[in-house]
């Protein structure tokens, strides 16, 4: 189950080569997760790693300052899960630390789109929103978006 998910995300990880010249990506697997919200639960779809750029090569790299060398993601064993995934190599992707630019990303990039889906994107955005780094009008745009715009559902 999810093998279509999973292979999915393993193209994304060794395509990051072919797309930005550098090494792949090394991708690290950990037990699945569940909602970050919750104190003690399991989380290891937040961690990504990068390796600073030196400036006279940066524009190789489209200006960016940094590409990520290691991305751990949660196996998919639900849709939860396929959504950290796709969450985190927007991340990586985008270059980006902006939590809806990596849920656009990863919205825009899945084979498909779900409930399950949509709540992992917002369950992972309330600690950004409780800790002042996300507006709750952005949280609450985002959200109205996620929720109206037809996007393909499974």
């Amino acid at each position: 189950m999810f093998e279509k998910e999973t292979a999915q995300i393993e193209a994304f990880v060794r395509d990051y080569k072919q797309v930005y010249g550098v090494d792949p990506l090394e991708l690290k697997w950990c037990a699945p997760c569940s909602n970050p919200n919750i104190p003690g639960t399991p989380q290891c779809g937040a961690v990504t790693k990068g390796k600073l750029i030196p400036k006279k090569y940066q524009s190789l790299f489209a200006g960016r300052a940094q590409v990520y060398l290691k991305v751990v993601l949660p196996r998919i064993t639900n849709a939860y899960n396929y959504a950290i995934c796709l969450h985190e190599l927007g991340h990586v992707y985008t270059a980006s630390r902006d939590e809806i630019t990596a849920n656009r990303w990863a919205r825009k990039h899945a084979l498909y789109w779900n409930q399950e889906m949509t709540n992992a994107a917002l369950d992972g955005m309330q600690t950004y929103v409780r800790d002042g780094l996300i507006s709750h009008n952005d949280y609450f745009n985002f959200k109205w978006e996620l929720e109206s715009d037809g996007k393909k559902v499974a």
